[in-house]
């Protein structure tokens, strides 16, 4: 099965540190996408969604920042 979350560069803003966070985001919503279907069990996706709960949190407040900077 394909997978209906990936990366693709035209999401690209050409800010590498950006970019890179932002690949991180969907990488980790394709392990949410991967354990739906595996159908996991709970514990193990709650786990998944922690992680990019916290990484979306660190990701938006570097985001925050670098905006405040420019």
């Amino acid at each position: 099965m394909d997978k209906l979350i990936t990366w693709n560069e035209k999401y690209s803003i050409h800010d590498t540190m950006i970019d890179i966070q932002h690949q991180k985001l969907f990488e980790l919503a394709g392990k949410v996408e991967s354990a739906v279907y595996k159908f996991v069990k709970r514990e193990e996706l709650k786990e998944i969604l922690t992680e990019l709960f916290n990484y979306m949190k660190e990701h938006f407040n570097n985001e925050e920042q670098y905006m405040q900077e420019i």
